[in-house]
């Protein structure tokens, strides 16, 4: 039993990892996060760092042997991404009870994740923890990190982020959606608008991910603009780095600094709407070349518009801002920092690099933080930056999410336009107003940041402030679980004929006659992403 250490400032951060992405990138940030600290990867507290210190970082706790724990749960379905950590070097700073492990895997299906044998380690899960909420003294924030790609980070995520809620905390997801061009799995167009629909809920705060749009800024940060033909391929190592990097900035105010905001903070000014989550992120930092930066003094400017330029996820090339926040590590200063922000929102030219608009009902929707005393550091065996030098981060609420939004939308259609894979999800017992209701709700959402864009073009339109309760009541779907709205709509699968009813043990000619009862409504959906 682990003894907590109170936090001078009084809040604690819990860490959940799911699935074989949560897991992973996992244990790249807690790398990151010993380093950082002064902590040895068995949780031996090194030089520099002491007990009293560790008091005020606020994602470790005490163990009764005097080490170091990480405030953190692994949950996955399969065993062998835990067991790599067991048999790393990084085994015996984690605490085996906070690993549960499932018997079976997910096999890229969320509906068996969600509703089938996944069920059966949420029980174990939740206990555990609530024995992490227990030892802290003022949880305040929980992180949680899943793929929507696979089956288990989509399907075990929701009742998770439902379970954190229930305990009256901030909850951010980092959520890794599937790319075009690295996606595997088959199912993955299924599975990721299943799980944004399950999942909006419960989140405060989304901050999606695209494993090709996190490799790009690796390879920018080391080579610059000019990539090398001979470059090595970026790893999955560089890209969970990235995320680290991207998540160390976000905490900041683990470290004394100059200019402080808390997540519940940032969380609050990013989100001006309830439904509005979404958030862009990306990074700038100095490597081994100076297109960005200047050696030596940290060019706010630039980095600033390093970041507004790129971003992790895919969106559109022309948006508009609601709101935005930096995060700034190393030499920068405050009178900098305040002087390029003050030009954000009223130089055109500024931001020319990227056609920025802030909308006009939010005149300085921009937070900072700034910690000049703990520099940017890198994991070992990897581009080193030297400590003398600075590095940024953004999140911004933006319109230019729709893109995102739709383009998971579209690969959804293009799926069930064939009625491909159904009966997978229906044999784990989905519906199909599932398929539909989660459409709509994700649907909803994108056209709720389509207004925001719309709202900020016309300087005067104070009186439409976009809202997401605007849409008419008819095209929202409360919950992928409540199908009464949607029965007036779409057919029940109990109300098709039994010869046409969909079965993993069907044959082709049935199969065909499925294709046909379903085919005018997935054309409708089709209809609906080109209008």
């Amino acid at each position: 039993m682990s003894t907590v250490l109170k936090s001078h400032h009084n809040r604690q951060i819990i860490h959940v990892h799911i699935g074989q992405f949560g897991v992973q990138s996992g244990s790249t940030i807690w790398e990151l996060h010993c380093k950082e600290h002064g902590i040895g990867l068995d949780g031996t507290i090194l030089g520099g760092c002491s007990l009293e210190n560790l008091s005020r970082f606020s994602t470790f706790s005490e163990s009764a042997n005097g080490k170091a724990k990480p405030k953190c749960l692994f949950i996955d379905m399969e065993s062998g991404p835990i067991n790599r950590i067991e048999n790393s070097r990084m085994k015996n700073l984690f605490d085996r009870e906070f690993m549960q492990v499932g018997n079976d895997d997910a096999h890229s299906n969320f509906a068996r994740a969600r509703y089938g044998v996944g069920t059966e380690l949420m029980v174990p899960a939740f206990n555990k923890l609530r024995q992490l909420l227990e030892e802290c003294d003022c949880a305040k924030t929980c992180l949680t990190f899943r793929s929507t790609a696979g089956g288990c980070g989509g399907g075990l995520a929701p009742t998770t982020l439902e379970y954190v809620q229930d305990n009256s905390l901030k909850n951010i997801l980092f959520s890794l959606a599937p790319s075009n061009a690295l996606t595997t799995y088959i199912t993955a167009s299924y599975n990721h608008i299943f799980a944004q629909a399950e999942s909006h809920r419960a989140c405060d705060l989304v901050i999606p991910l695209q494993n090709e749009f996190l490799a790009n800024s690796f390879q920018d940060h080391v080579y610059g603009r000019n990539v090398p033909s001979n470059c090595p391929p970026v790893t999955y190592e560089n890209i969970n780095e990235e995320i680290a990097i991207l998540l160390s900035h976000l905490l900041a105010e683990r470290f004394r600094s100059s200019m402080r905001m808390d997540l519940s903070s940032m969380v609050q000014n990013l989100v001006p709407f309830r439904d509005l989550k979404y958030m862009t992120s990306s990074t700038s930092r100095t490597g081994n070349h100076a297109s960005y930066v200047v050696r030596n003094k940290a060019n706010v400017k630039m980095m600033m518009l390093s970041c507004l330029k790129n971003s992790f996820v895919s969106r559109a090339a022309e948006s508009t801002h609601v709101a935005c926040a930096f995060a700034f590590r190393g030499v920068s200063t405050v009178t900098d920092i305040t002087h390029n922000m003050s030009r954000l929102h009223i130089d055109t030219d500024f931001c020319r690099i990227h056609d920025n608009r802030f909308v006009s009902y939010v005149p300085r929707g921009t937070n900072i933080k700034l910690s000049n005393v703990i520099s940017p550091v890198l994991l070992p065996d990897t581009f080193s930056i030297p400590p003398e030098e600075a590095s940024c981060v953004k999140i911004t609420n933006e319109s230019g999410m729709d893109q995102y939004l739709l383009e998971g939308l579209d690969r959804f259609a293009l799926l069930f336009h064939t009625y491909s894979y159904v009966h997978c999800y229906r044999y784990e017992g989905m519906e199909l107003e599932n398929f539909n209701a989660s459409f709509d709700y994700v649907k909803a959402i994108a056209n709720s940041y389509s207004h925001i864009c719309d709202a900020g073009k016309d300087s005067d339109a104070e009186d439409n402030v976009p809202s997401f309760h605007s849409i008419p009541a008819s095209n929202i779907t409360p919950s992928v679980h409540s199908t009464a709205a949607a029965a007036s709509d779409v057919p029940s699968f109990h109300s098709i004929p039994t010869s046409n009813a969909p079965s993993v043990h069907s044959t082709a000619t049935a199969a065909a006659s499925n294709v046909s009862s379903t085919a005018s409504k997935a054309n409708n959906m089709l209809t609906i992403l080109k209008n």
